[in-house]
C-alpha cells in the first residue's frame, strides 16, 4: 500500500516508476475479495501472509513476456482496538488505527480512493520506515522478478526536485492547501 499512498500523496497520481497498485484489505475478506476474479487472473500469496496478485486478464502481444504489468497488490491486514499490522515478506508495520481511521478519500489519477486519514502518520509508524522524507526523497525499490521470494534491493534516492520538470509534484501550505506543479506551473489546487 505504501506505494499507491506516496503517490497520491506526491503526486495526487501512480508514482511512475512503480509497478503495481496497493490495497489493504481485512484478513476476513480475503476469500470473498479473491472469488471476484478468475482464478487465472490472480495467484494467491506463496507465503502464509503473502500478498494476492490481481494481473491484467490479457497478455500484451507487443512485449513478449510473462510478467504483466501494471498489477494489483493486495495485502491483508489483521487488527485489535488500537492498530492493524501487516506481516510482509520484507517487513511488519504495526499501524495505529488513528492514523488510518476514519478514511479519507484521495486522488489517484483520475480516481478518489479510500487512505489512511494521516498519510504522513501512517509513513512514521512503517517498520522499517519506507518513506521518511517521502516529499523530498523519491525512492525506487525493485525486486528480482525471475525468483519467487521478492528480494528487495536498496533503495535508489534521488531528490525530487530534480524529477520535477518531468512529472507533477504537490506542494503543500500550512493551510491545507495542496498545489500540483509542474516544472513551476500550477496544474491544480485542492483542499485537504
Amino acid at each position: 500500500m505504501d506505494g499507491s499512498i506516496a503517490g497520491s500523496v506526491c503526486h495526487w497520481d501512480i508514482i511512475p516508476w512503480n509497478r503495481d497498485f496497493d490495497f489493504f484489505v481485512p484478513k476476513n475478506d480475503r476469500e470473498l475479495l479473491e472469488r471476484q476474479f478468475p482464478i487465472e487472473q490472480h495467484e494467491q500469496g506463496k507465503l502464509k501472509h503473502g500478498p494476492t496478485k490481481i494481473f491484467p486478464e490479457s497478455k500484451s502481444k507487443v512485449i513478449p513476456s510473462k510478467r504483466r504489468y501494471p498489477f494489483i497488490d493486495i495485502f491483508y491486514y489483521d487488527e485489535n482496538k488500537t492498530h492493524i499490522w501487516d506481516h510482509k515478506q520484507c517487513c511488519h508495520h504495526n499501524i495505529s488505527k488513528s492514523v488510518v481511521f476514519p478514511l479519507s478519500i484521495r486522488p489517484l489519477g483520475s480516481l478518489w480512493l479510500p487512505a489512511p486519514r494521516n498519510p504522513f502518520g501512517y509513513f512514521q509508524e512503517l517498520h522499517p520506515p519506507l518513506f521518511s522524507h517521502v516529499e523530498s526523497e523519491c525512492h525506487v525499490r525493485g525486486y528480482a522478478a525471475n525468483i519467487v521470494k521478492v528480494m528487495f534491493e536498496p533503495p535508489m534516492i534521488v531528490q525530487c526536485e530534480t524529477l520535477s520538470r518531468m512529472y507533477p509534484f504537490v506542494e503543500r501550505t500550512k493551510n491545507n492547501i495542496e498545489r500540483l506543479i509542474l516544472d513551476g506551473e500550477v496544474l491544480q489546487t485542492m483542499s485537504t
